[in-house]
């Protein structure tokens, strides 16, 4: 999916609205959007989502964060991971962690380079049981479209530590793997 700055600040409004939404098929119907995201989609979203173009939307975004922050919507949780405010980005990552999922590996992915250090620890404590095979498939292309940003080279590597510590195999071999290394 291509989608431009403008078409991606809709998208999250509409995902916003999702996730607050008492329809389950509503959320469902969200969380696929955010697992259709590639790489480029996902770091669009997360660098919309923090610039404010969209978040002006106080009550909106209010309630995403109460949605989280009450136990509802896993696509709430998924939302304020990638929003502008840090303490939620925090709390979104604690809960997170309890995900086993590849998709939400991805959404942690995102936060190890975060600008706010509470995150960052939280999300690097979460990866830690994130290193097989599988895991690496879903992290190793978000690390390495982030390894040109400040930390993100740093992360790649640290990140490739832990895993060869796990499996034996090196990361750069499961990234060579991956479809989506030329993106």
């Amino acid at each position: 999916m291509v989608v431009t700055p403008t078409g991606m600040d809709s998208v999250l409004i509409e995902l916003r609205r999702a996730a607050v939404s008492d329809v389950a098929t509503v959320e469902l119907a969200g969380m696929e959007v955010v697992r259709s995201w590639d790489v480029h989609d996902l770091l669009l979203a997360d660098e919309r989502a923090r610039a404010g173009s969209w978040w002006s939307v106080d009550a909106l975004a209010a309630s995403v964060i109460e949605e989280m922050d009450s136990g509802g919507s896993r696509l709430a949780t998924w939302l304020a991971s990638i929003g502008r405010d840090g303490f939620a980005r925090e709390r979104a990552v604690a809960r997170l962690a309890l995900d086993p999922s590849f998709e939400v590996a991805r959404l942690i992915a995102l936060r190890v380079i975060d600008p706010v250090e509470q995150v960052r620890a939280r999300a690097w404590k979460a990866l830690q049981n994130r290193v097989s095979v599988e895991h690496a498939r879903a992290v190793a292309p978000v690390f390495a479209r982030l390894s040109c940003r400040l930390r993100g080279a740093e992360a790649m590597a640290r990140y490739g530590l832990m895993f060869s510590g796990v499996d034996g195999k090196a990361l750069w071999s499961v990234l060579l793997e991956h479809s989506d290394r030329l993106g």
